[in-house]
C-alpha cells in the first residue's frame, strides 16, 4: 500500500475510499497511513474500520461530488457483469477529486483461468490487455 499510494500515485493524505473492502483490511492500512479511510461494501468491515454499506452495482455511493482523494480496489471488479460496470466507473469519476487516484487491481485471467470460476461471485476476467472476457466467450 504504501508504494502503491506514495511512490506510484503520489498521494500520502486525503479521503480514502477501499471499495468493495470486506473486512477493511486496506482501509485500515490507509488510516495507519494517515489516510481518512473508509470501507465500502455489501456487508460491514471489522469493528475497527470505518464502514459503508452499500449495493455498489446498483446505488450512489453516498459521499459527496469530488470528495475523494483514492479509490482503491482488489479482487473486487471481476465479480460484477460488464453492464454493471458503467455505473459503478461513473460513480468513482463522480466521486474523485481533480488529481485523485482509482487503483483497480485484478486477477489476471491467463494466471487464474483453471481457478478463476471456483470463486461462485467471479463473472468478468480480465487479462493484461485490460479487456473482459465473457462466460460467453469460447476460451479455448
Amino acid at each position: 500500500m504504501k508504494f502503491i499510494l506514495n511512490d506510484l500515485v503520489n498521494i500520502s493524505s486525503g479521503n480514502f475510499i477501499d471499495l468493495g473492502g470486506g473486512p477493511g483490511t486496506h482501509a485500515r492500512i490507509a488510516k495507519e497511513m494517515g489516510f481518512n479511510a473508509i470501507s465500502v461494501d455489501r456487508e460491514p468491515a471489522s469493528k475497527d474500520v470505518r464502514s459503508v454499506v452499500c449495493g455498489i452495482d446498483t446505488e450512489s455511493l453516498p459521499f459527496p461530488d469530488n470528495s475523494i482523494d483514492v479509490v482503491f480496489s482488489k479482487s473486487f471488479i471481476e465479480n460484477f457483469y460488464v453492464r454493471e460496470l458503467p455505473h459503478i466507473m461513473g460513480e468513482i469519476q463522480r466521486l474523485l477529486k481533480p488529481g485523485g487516484a482509482c487503483i483497480i487491481l485484478t486477477p489476471d485471467w491467463s494466471c487464474n483461468m483453471k481457478q478463476f470460476y471456483q470463486v461462485f461471485t467471479h463473472v468478468t476476467p480480465y487479462t493484461k490487455s485490460k479487456e473482459p472476457l465473457h462466460k460467453s466467450q469460447n476460451l479455448r
